[in-house]
This record gives structure tokens, C-alpha cells and sequence, in this order.
């Protein structure tokens, strides 16, 4: 018994799209990973100027300039800058690092010592350009006059975060 077979034929859709056009994957494949963001922030950092006089009161950073100095960087991306003080200590050398005085290492030779205040601040900043003032003020206080570094750390939207940059700058009684 011979089979015959029917000359219609039920038609494929073409398995290649035409130029500029993209089809969906076919049902019950997931569409290719995408790779995650693994690339740092990059972030430069600048004061202008490196000396000033902190604001008796008012809040940590502002837009307005009267006191304080304007803080302002770069990003390569959009990123949440984290900005925390430093204030210079004296200290002694020892054992290859720079130590608090102590009666044990009195003999040491003197260096100069960053102490990271209690508190921070943080600054939302786009892709490029950013700027604010800092008012020379951390926690709802005016900081003492002295020698200070500020410290800022730029975190992406993937959590990747940039190197620490630090400017050194100086509070004065004016």
C-alpha cells in the first residue's frame, strides 16, 4: 500500500529576520545575560578655598556662599558621593606607622596624624561636574580652628565604589 502525500504544505515562517528588524526569542528561552556593572566610579576632587571660616550655625552644606568653601568634582558616572572629615593630630613614628603619643614611643620621630570625626554627609551627583558648599560644619557643630582633610568615596547604582580622594584644608578664627 503506497502513501500518498498532499502537495499543500503548510508554510514555516522564515528562521531569518529580515535587516532591521529583530524578533523575539523563541517561547521557553531566556534572553542572553547581561553583563553586570563591575567598572569603579571615577572621581576627582576640589576646594576652593583651602581656607576659611566655619558657619556659627546652619546646616552642613549649602548653595549660598558667605563662609565656608565650594567642594566641587567630577564624576564618570552618576553616583552617591560619601564625604566624611578628618582632623590632623600630631603623633610619632612607630613601628613604620604614624601613632598617638604615647610614653612607650616618645623617642619616635614626630608626623602628623588623620583622625576621622564621627559623622559624614552625603552628595547625590551626575555624570560630570558637581559642586556645593561646605560650610565647615559636621553633626549640627562648627568644627574647632585647625588642619583638616575631607575624604570622599563615590558608590554607583551597582554598589561599585571609587578610590578615596582627600583634599587637606584649614578652619580659621577670622
Amino acid at each position: 500500500m503506497a502513501r500518498t502525500r498532499s502537495k499543500s504544505r503548510a508554510t514555516r515562517p522564515p528562521t531569518s529576520s529580515p535587516a532591521g528588524s529583530r524578533s523575539p526569542p523563541p517561547a521557553g528561552t531566556s534572553p542572553p545575560p547581561v553583563a553586570p556593572d563591575t567598572t569603579k566610579p571615577g572621581l576627582k576632587l576640589a576646594l576652593s578655598p583651602a581656607t576659611f571660616r566655619a558657619a556659627g550655625s546652619g546646616a552642613t552644606f549649602s548653595r549660598k556662599r558667605k563662609v565656608g568653601t565650594r567642594v566641587s568634582y567630577r564624576l564618570s558616572e552618576a553616583a552617591s558621593v560619601r564625604f566624611s572629615i578628618e582632623r590632623a593630630s600630631s603623633g610619632r613614628r612607630s613601628q613604620g606607622k604614624c601613632a598617638k603619643p604615647r610614653r612607650s614611643n616618645r623617642r619616635g620621630k614626630r608626623c602628623t596624624r588623620y583622625v576621622t570625626l564621627r559623622g559624614s554627609f552625603t552628595h547625590k551627583g551626575k555624570a560630570g561636574a558637581n559642586k556645593f558648599k561646605f560650610r565647615g560644619r559636621l553633626r549640627g557643630r562648627k568644627l574647632r580652628p585647625g588642619r583638616y582633610r575631607l575624604r570622599a568615596v563615590a558608590t554607583d547604582a551597582a554598589k561599585n565604589n571609587s578610590s578615596v580622594k582627600r583634599k587637606r584644608f584649614r578652619i580659621v578664627i577670622r
